[in-house]
């Protein structure tokens, strides 16, 4: 990007992001084509019940992964590789830390986010087992998509373009293995999106961790010596200096407490369920509304005979010009 012209040099490392963000999506795309050309109508809707709930989750895990590429890329334009190792591996260990939380609680909870959401009773067993595994596999998601951010801000937008491909194009392979020859229905369709995210997180972990070690190597490939701070596993404190220094807040945001991003993912989930009551209320009630059926009213009534004689004069009008 230092060599080509600024334009092209952009264009060509947000083209896969851009592509990513489509893969990112196929997902749930093929679960649902799955579901509903080899399981039924009932299958369909009970993923569709659950999509409002893995949306907040992917937007979460994505918008951490934008804070943490903050503050990595900062460390490394700098120069600062001992800092920005520990960004990197304070953020992946918040994070999985925090999805396993999320996850432990939304497999509690499960059932009761459902009927918050007024899942309908014919699709509440399937959506219910579909959300259950979906948070079994949380640390999967949320440690892809930081990994990804990071690797964009060392400037490679590729590598999470070919996993995210990789892990798509493998649960398309695993639902149909799962449905047609297992035949685990709906549970098959998350099972697939499971492992297959699974194995992307993992590929997607042991190159980050390549990458990092690899760099302040010189030719021979010893490692360089490092200007202070040293790199550290874990910097609780991190937080602190961001703030003193003026950096992102978004990078503050992903390397600080588990807790606090908690309450805020908290927050956003109960957006999320008051919005599905709001739909509930105000929204089914019009869009399920039969606009051809027969009024029932006593003007109706009313102006039923007259309407009647009306429709009788105008066939025989037209009775007789055909004549």
């Amino acid at each position: 990007m230092l060599t080509d012209s600024p334009g092209r040099a952009m264009f060509f490392f947000a083209l896969p992001m851009i592509m990513g963000n489509f893969f990112q999506q196929f997902y749930n795309i093929i679960d649902s084509v799955v579901v509903g050309r080899f399981i039924g109508e009932e299958a369909l809707a009970s993923v569709g019940a659950s999509a409002s709930i893995t949306s907040v989750f992917i937007a979460v895990a994505i918008g951490g992964g934008v804070g943490s590429s903050v503050l990595v890329s900062q460390f490394l334009g700098a120069g600062r590789l001992g800092q920005m190792r520990t960004a990197v591996s304070t953020t992946l260990i918040n994070f999985l830390g925090l999805s396993i939380v999320l996850g432990l609680a939304g497999y509690g909870l499960n059932d009761t986010i459902l009927r918050l959401m007024h899942t309908p009773d014919n699709v509440f067993a399937d959506a219910a087992t579909y959300l259950r595994i979906y948070f079994m596999g949380l640390p999967f998601l949320f440690m892809y998509n930081v990994q990804a951010s990071i690797f964009q801000s060392m400037g490679d937008s590729r590598t999470p373009l070919y996993l995210l491909i990789f892990s798509s194009l493998l649960n398309v392979v695993l639902d149909l293995w799962f449905v047609l020859e297992f035949h685990l229905a709906v549970a098959g369709v998350a099972w697939a999106t499971l492992i297959a995210q699974g194995i992307s997180a993992l590929l997607s972990f042991g190159l980050l961790i390549a990458r990092v070690r690899n760099m302040g190597k010189d030719e021979t490939g010893a490692l360089r010596e490092e200007e202070p701070p040293r790199f550290r596993f874990y910097d609780g404190g991190m937080v602190l200096r961001v703030a003193s220094t003026a950096d992102s807040a978004l990078g503050a945001l992903s390397t600080a407490s588990p807790w606090i991003v908690l309450v805020i993912l908290l927050a956003l989930l109960v957006a999320a369920l008051l919005a599905s009551w709001l739909t509930h209320v105000f929204l089914e009630p019009i869009v399920t509304l039969d606009l051809h059926a027969p009024l029932k009213n006593d003007a109706y009534d009313e102006l039923s005979p007259l309407l009647h004689r009306m429709d009788k004069q105008n066939r025989k009008i037209a009775s007789q010009l055909d004549e």
